[in-house]
């Protein structure tokens, strides 16, 4: 791991500022001088959480290392790039890196956070990065594991087409080297008993190809939507009728596995692998209501790992027949 992060190092070094090299710090901030949530945050977080994690994203838009490594646990902390394949295994690692860039950020470079679902001890917080921070714009979701007020474990998933593919292929790990586990099981599974039970429900439907039931977990104006795909089919007898299509083929459907769960009550995320598709992991970032039915179901994906064609066969496949 620690010849990952020179790598990743002497590969930045022979990109220009703007370049997107920078993507494995994908970790977001807030606009700077904002202190509070950015709007659109769901009320659903706790305000602790909500507050934390602006309090984290003020001090890494003001770039200072000191501030912003506070947030991370000293003793057993990591942080992955799960698009580009990168992995700072430690804290003084992290800090390394972020010490090489962050006196690099100009002032209008910035990155925001346009959601946040979770708990105490762990929340998927989606981001955007503005195309003058790394030269192109990234939009993801984190999924970050907390314990006692500080970050133990950080992922970020990003669509690597979105970004742009030869930019994102000047950087990314070699497939030899890429990793092949992303520390799912180090920070152990905390997220609430409701969260799980339906994400738990979600992938056993899926396995079974029980599209019917699938959609019996959505809330009659539930929204499930593909953030790489940009698709979006609202209501149960849509989602039905679309999972009845292409849960065989969605990289989170029929043959995904279930890594790692974060989040409370009221909604989270799960990381997901699939060794039978060409999409092999991502991230699945879920709303519940008071009943426990999902509100909505974002999942993302590298895109750049498939050809214009697979994607437009599984665009195809929201036409309703």
């Amino acid at each position: 791991m620690k010849n990952d992060n020179a790598r990743f190092l002497s590969r930045r070094s022979a990109l220009t500022a703007v370049a997107a090299g920078s993507a494995a710090l994908a970790g977001t901030w807030m606009l700077p001088g904002s202190a509070e949530a950015a709007p659109g945050i769901s009320a659903e977080a706790p305000a602790g959480i909500r507050r934390l994690f602006s309090s984290f994203l003020t001090a890494k838009s003001a770039a200072d290392v000191d501030r912003t490594m506070a947030f991370f646990s000293r003793s057993d902390m990591t942080y992955w790039d799960a698009t580009a394949g990168f992995s700072f295994p430690d804290w003084a690692t992290l800090k390394g890196v972020f010490e090489n860039y962050m006196p690099n950020w100009g002032p209008d470079a910035h990155s925001y956070q346009t959601d946040l679902l979770g708990s105490e001890t762990g929340a998927a917080l989606f981001f955007t990065n503005s195309p003058q921070e790394f030269g192109q714009e990234i939009r993801g979701i984190s999924v970050v594991d907390i314990r006692e007020g500080k970050f133990v474990r950080w992922i970020d998933y990003w669509d690597g087409r979105h970004f742009g593919i030869s930019e994102l292929s000047a950087f990314r790990s070699p497939p030899a080297q890429f990793p092949s586990d992303f520390g799912w099981t180090l920070p152990g599974e905390n997220a609430s008993s409701p969260l799980k039970r339906t994400v738990a429900a979600l992938s056993r439907s899926a396995a079974a190809g029980d599209h019917q039931r699938m959609a019996t977990l959505f809330d009659a104006n539930g929204v499930l939507e593909d953030l790489t795909l940009h698709t979006a089919v609202a209501g149960p007898k849509s989602i039905a009728a679309y999972l009845k299509q292409a849960v065989s083929n969605l990289p989170y459907g029929q043959r995904a596995r279930v890594r790692h769960v974060v989040g409370g009550s009221a909604g989270g995320a799960y990381e997901w692998t699939n060794s039978s598709s060409p999409i092999p992991r991502g991230a699945s970032a879920l709303q519940l209501n008071a009943d426990g039915k999902i509100t909505r179901l974002s999942s993302i994906w590298d895109g750049s790992l498939v050809d214009a064609g697979w994607l437009t066969q599984r665009m195809a496949e929201t036409i309703e027949r």
